[in-house]
């Protein structure tokens, strides 16, 4: 048994109380050692210094970076970062910018020498290099974007070598860990622990059960705080984890399976006791876990009396009807609340409920942001409490008040990975405000959206609505009917689907002869073809009102001033980094594309003036509207970039937002609801915008433990994308909801 706490402070007293003169010559034994040991730590610092000034220049730069991020802090370390990364791309020839994939052998030299620097030169009080922790610091310090770092993390990932000689120091540490396992937990206990994850991972039968998933979810937390990437290393995930921590993670087992004696923690382990009695607390609202799914000889007896058929012929007897699985699913089915966009578009809805716009944050709330970065999060949705039906399971939920869903929308959205990167507020009944909170100025632009910071504002309607569950364990056929049974579940309160497809905004027609209809041809005898706004939009009276040539005006200049910064970047970079002549094909191309950017710049501010001359609702003479119909039609043809997302951007957004401006919805024609009828009626496989009830099965798992408080789905009519067509859910404990305690909420998300 592990030496706790408890016996490492009580036996110091205990031995100079009554054993005086031991305890003097056990202090002298420990200052001895201190002072044996503190020449060895200043002999390893000093030649962790002796590497940063002296060796290949590579080495010296990544010695300087594990030192930088591990202890320097303050005003100073962004400027040293950004010089040690410069050291870093000279001396390994790296262009961020350019194409990786040419670059996979200087990405693996980089990490080879990294490994090799973690071997030669202990990381004494510091972290080991990590393929994450050196593509972050390039990214930030080289100011690339959220899919530029993507890619160059994915790049040092993939240059990382598979086979690795971890060295004497690591190999020493990992054999002290192994020598001492067994007085952390038994073989038995990790055995136990390791059938769970292999549930988990292989078969995931266990995922059913709240209680071993968040054991799962703390052994991988765990193995990523030690650097160890979250993945478990098996038949014994926590074999190479600290002894601390493995005594941790046997104990908290035991809670989970229901097998903990806390009076006996209490006399062994009376450190981890208040730790492990509140896991309990928790614990004990949760069923219990049935014991094959944790116990090896208890799985394999259940196993062994499960008759197997003789044939294919009897295997197929004994698969469920469709009947069968959906009397099981109506069985498990959970009450859950259904948030419905208001439709259609030209009705009216009272509430305070709503996607995207801005919320009824009281001015005395701080709004949300990064606990590191303090970069703001971006508004997702607002619900009042009280225009919630009461459900089954629910009775936590607040009766008034307003939910306030915050998130940071960048290219990755891995939000259970990254703390606070999505939080809730609460709102007290007495503390709404009238009106919407002022969006901070440090807000950024939503991924992929230049020029716009919030979502369009969408009224809810909430329902009563059922949710099933399914996992992969269940027989084969019943992911289907359960699919089937969901969507037919929240239909009911849906539209009837569109009838239309997405239409091509701009038309591509053979240009004909006025008087004789002939198709005409140029001077090798070709078809002459011309791009024309689609003839619907065109007998609607395009572009409508003034609002549009504004809004277009403001969303192309945005575009290009992306565009145009995006390419500088680059150019600026390969300027500084690599001054070659191998590199003067790509400066002259991103000359060429800046200059074409530029040109189109130039040419919107040319005619600016006259595209922002009426008002949003002003109805735009004929002259005007030919004049913009036939720019943009030049702008196409000329191959100036961004016109026709620009224009489909703002026609999408001035149709999204006449769902909460009447006045708007006068102005607009019926012919451009009818355009985007496709995009923006609510579509029942898209739609599983829901509170509470089961875990969403549309997607690879956004379960965690808990209550799930809000599921929200990638809807077009709201411009949500989550993880390319996938779902995010928000998850809180039972405990903190009743309290009001919103600050543990986890966010998860998965792709389509």
């Amino acid at each position: 048994m592990i030496l706790d706490r408890f016996y490492q402070i009580s036996a110091p007293i205990i031995a100079f109380v009554f054993f005086r003169n031991f305890f003097f010559a056990a202090l002298a034994v420990f200052a001895l050692l201190a002072v044996i040991a503190l020449p060895i730590v200043l002999g390893l610092l000093i030649w962790n210094d002796l590497n940063v000034r002296v060796g290949a220049a590579g080495l010296r730069a990544l010695v300087r970076l594990r030192w930088q991020l591990s202890w320097n802090s303050g005003f100073l370390k962004e400027k040293r970062l950004r010089k040690i990364s410069a050291a870093l791309i000279k001396a390994y020839e790296l262009e961020p910018n350019a194409s990786l994939d040419e670059q996979a052998a200087r990405f693996e030299r980089l990490m080879q020498d990294a490994i090799k620097i973690d071997r030669r030169v202990p990381p004494i009080f510091q972290r080991s290099l990590s393929t994450n922790l050196i593509a972050k610091t390039l990214a930030d310090t080289e100011g690339l974007s959220q899919s530029e770092h993507s890619a160059l993390r994915a790049a040092f990932v993939k240059a990382m070598p598979r086979e690795q000689n971890r060295g004497f120091w690591v190999n020493a540490r990992l054999a002290i860990r192994k020598a001492l396992a067994p007085l952390a937990g038994s073989k038995v206990d990790r055995d136990r622990i390791g059938h769970v994850i292999i549930q988990m991972l292989v078969h995931r039968p266990a995922t059913s059960n709240e209680r071993l998933v968040t054991l799962a979810a703390l052994i991988r937390d765990a193995r990523i705080k030690e650097g160890l990437e979250g993945t478990f290393k098996l038949p014994d995930p926590i074999i190479d984890l600290p002894i601390i921590m493995q005594r941790k993670l046997v104990l908290l087992s035991h809670v989970a399976f229901g097998t903990a004696d806390m009076w006996r923690i209490a006399l062994t382990d009376p450190s981890f006791l208040i730790q492990l009695l509140r896991f309990k607390k928790r614990f004990d609202a949760l069923p219990k876990p049935e014991k094959q799914l944790w116990d090896m000889e208890t799985a394999k007896n259940a196993n062994a009396h499960v008759p197997q058929p003789a044939d294919e012929k009897s295997r197929s007897q004994h698969q469920p009807s469709k009947d069968e699985l959906l009397t099981d699913l109506n069985e498990n089915a959970k009450e859950a609340i259904l948030l419905a966009r208001t439709w259609p578009i030209t009705g009216t809805v009272e509430g305070r409920s709503w996607f995207g716009g801005v919320p009824l944050l009281p001015s005395f709330m701080a709004w949300p942001t990064l606990p590191a970065s303090r970069a703001p999060l971006h508004f997702l949705a607002q619900i009042d409490c009280a225009e919630l039906p009461r459900v089954k399971d629910g009775d936590a939920m607040p009766e008034d008040g307003l939910l306030l869903f915050f998130a940071y929308v960048d290219e990755e959205m891995i939000w259970d990975e990254e703390d606070g990167s999505a939080q809730v507020k609460y709102v007290p009944a007495q503390d709404i405000p009238k009106n919407p909170a002022k969006l901070p100025a440090e807000l950024a632009d939503i991924f992929g959206k230049p020029g716009h910071r919030t979502y369009p504002r969408w009224p809810i309607t909430p329902h009563l609505a059922q949710s099933f569950c399914w996992n992969d364990r269940d027989p084969k056929g019943s992911h289907k009917v359960a699919t089937a049974a969901q969507k037919e579940a929240i239909s009911k309160f849906l539209p009837e689907p569109s009838q239309t497809k997405p239409a091509q905004l701009l038309e591509e027609r053979f240009m004909r002869d006025a008087e004789t209809g002939d198709v005409l041809t140029d001077s090798e005898g070709k078809p002459k073809k011309q791009l024309t706004l689609a003839r619907d939009l065109q007998k609607a009276g395009f572009p409508f009102c003034g609002g549009t040539m504004k809004r277009f005006a403001k969303e192309y200049h945005a575009q290009l001033s992306q565009m145009i910064d995006e390419a500088q970047r680059t150019k600026q970079f390969l300027e500084t980094y690599k001054p070659k002549q191998d590199q003067e094909k790509k400066r002259q191309a991103l000359d060429a594309k800046i200059a074409k950017f530029s040109k189109a710049l130039s040419l919107l501010d040319q005619v600016s003036d006259r595209l922002t001359a009426f008002g949003d609702l002003e109805i735009v003479p004929d002259r005007e509207a030919k004049f913009f119909e036939k720019w943009l039609e030049q702008m196409v043809l000329r191959k100036y970039p961004a016109v026709y997302t620009s224009l489909r951007n703002v026609l999408k957004s001035m149709t999204q937002e006449a769902a909460t401006d009447a006045k708007l919805r006068v102005a607009l024609p019926q012919a451009l609801f009818d355009f985007f009828d496709a995009e923006l009626r609510p579509n029942p496989a898209l739609s599983q915008h829901m509170m509470l009830g089961h875990p969403q099965f549309r997607t690879n798992s956004t379960q965690a433990p808990g209550l799930r408080l809000l599921a929200l789905d990638s809807d077009s009519g709201l411009d949500f994308m989550f993880c390319d067509l996938g779902m995010v859910e928000f998850w809180i404990k039972p405990e903190d909801l009743a309290h009001r305690d919103f600050s543990q909420v986890v966010a998860v998300t998965a792709g389509g």
